[in-house]
């Protein structure tokens, strides 16, 4: 996965990682099973394997544009924003800052008004808060 998001770097500037990758990067937990990511439109992605674009059915992107492509059996995860998340560079790799987690789920969060997206990101809220004490 670690080759993988190397390779997504490369072929495009403007992505973010976030969600696992993202907390992975920052040792909130342990590993990924996915890839998301942030970008701002899908030029160059295509090299990777055909993309599905399709608008998302919850309030879990602002845009509601979304897109997937699968690499082998790793799903990468494409949420396709006006703007990039709040992030920090390592290593030629943007990823979502501590803040910027913050900032999605108390937009996102309040969205929701039950079920099972809302319960799954106030579970992350908690685990971000647990390790940020």
């Amino acid at each position: 996965m670690k080759n993988l998001i190397k390779r997504i770097s490369e072929i495009k500037r403007d992505v973010v990682f976030v969600g696992g990758c993202a907390e992975v990067f920052h040792q909130i937990k342990d590993k990924a099973t996915d890839i998301d990511i942030v970008v701002l439109n899908l030029d160059g992605l295509d090299v990777l394997g055909p993309i599905r674009e399709f608008r998302a059915q919850t309030e879990i992107c602002d845009s509601k544009r979304r897109g997937a492509i699968y690499v082998g059996d790793i799903l990468i995860d494409i949420f396709i924003e006006d703007k990039l998340p709040e992030y920090i560079e390592f290593d030629g790799i943007k990823y979502q800052t501590i803040n910027g987690f913050y900032d999605y789920y108390e937009r996102v969060i309040p969205k929701f008004k039950d079920g099972f997206h809302k319960r799954r990101l106030e579970k992350k809220l908690q685990r971000l808060n647990e390790k940020n004490k």
